[in-house]
This record gives structure tokens, sequence and C-alpha cells, in this order.
């Protein structure tokens, strides 16, 4: 981890949380139809879901979608992490990806 990264998790609303980045574990049942994809795609204007087609982006394990928010929610950058099928997910799987994504 870099000097003065510091990563935590939180329940809180997720349009509401100050950082420089907010990732989000996306499942590939319809990522575009998760909770907090939906959530933040109103708020964000439509956009996460046009970017979701637009860049095919399936929450495969290997995959991320990445974007600026220009001050519409508490993050400055909103990054959607591919966990695969809900049922194979393992939360530890997602902890090699934090530097690798934070990066883009």
């Amino acid at each position: 981890m870099k000097p003065g990264m510091k990563f935590s998790f939180s329940s809180e609303d997720l349009v509401k949380l100050r950082g420089d980045i907010l990732a989000i574990p996306v499942f590939e049942e319809e990522p575009a139809r998760e909770r907090a994809v939906m959530t933040l795609d109103k708020v964000l204007g439509g956009l996460v879901g046009r970017l979701i087609e637009e860049e095919r982006f399936k929450a495969k394990k290997t995959q991320s979608l990445a974007l600026h928010t220009h001050g519409k929610i508490g993050a400055a950058r909103l990054i959607l992490l591919g966990a695969g099928a809900r049922r194979d997910f393992e939360p530890a799987e997602m902890r090699p990806r934090r530097d690798f994504d934070a990066h883009r």
C-alpha cells in the first residue's frame, strides 16, 4: 500500500461517501441492475449505465470500469470492480486488485 492511501469499508449512503475513489464490487448477473449501480447511475445522470453498455462491462472477475464523477457524488472517481458470479464470490479475491485499479 502506498503512503497516504487508506482503504475503508462503509455501509453509509454511497452518494455521500467522501474520498478519491469509491470502488464497488459488481456481479455478472445484470451489472446495470445492481442496487448500488442503479443508485449511482441515477445521481450521475445515466452515465454509469451508458458506460456499462458502451464498454461492454459484464462484471467478469478481470474487468473494471472507472469514471470521474465531476463532483456529483462525494467520491472523485468511481470504479466498478467485476466480481464474477455472485454464487462464486470470495471477498478475499478483491484484495489483490486494489493496487491495480487505484492507479488507472
